[in-house]
């Protein structure tokens, strides 16, 4: 498993079980903490143009991603879509909440 990221809001960890749709897997309420299983593959290349329409796709849902980086997108085969994940710093848009 790899770690990405370990800040004060989060620790994410990726791996890969070749599942492509996430599922919750278990939940820790004291440690504030779920896992669940992953959304494809990570991006390492996309460019710009396409990568900000991606997180301005939220935008229609209510969500504003505020982190808006290659990072934070992956990539499944199985439908040829793109995914946005970690959500740690996202805003829900007035009107929506």
């Amino acid at each position: 498993m790899e770690l990405v990221k370990d800040t004060l809001r989060s620790t994410v960890r990726l791996s890969y079980d070749g599942r492509f749709t996430p599922r919750f897997l278990e939940a820790d309420p004291v440690e504030l903490s779920i896992v669940t299983t992953n959304c494809g593959s990570r991006v390492e290349h996309l460019d710009a143009e396409r990568l900000q329409e991606l997180f301005a796709e939220l935008e229609k849902y209510g969500v504003r991603h505020d982190d808006a980086d290659i990072r934070n997108v992956t990539y499944r085969q199985a439908d040829g879509r793109f995914c946005v994940i970690d959500f740690e710093l996202s805003t829900i848009l007035p009107g929506f909440d």
